[in-house]
């Protein structure tokens, strides 16, 4: 398998996280209550744990 590198600006970051939200038609705190609480579906956990990924690049671009 051939690693896929992707170069993501900040704006990016944000419109992804923005379609996220609207996806799971829930605030992150929402989204994280359920998860600490063990009632969130799964499909929302991938949304959550992709929300996470990209909290943690938005604070390397914006370090950087």
């Amino acid at each position: 398998m051939v690693p896929t590198i992707q170069f993501w600006s900040l704006d990016d970051i944000t419109e992804r996280r923005a379609a996220l939200l609207q996806e799971a038609r829930a605030s992150i705190e929402e989204l994280r209550s359920r998860n600490a609480a063990f009632i969130l579906e799964p499909e929302k956990q991938a949304i959550l744990r992709e929300l996470d990924d990209l909290d943690y690049l938005a604070a390397g671009v914006r370090s950087s």
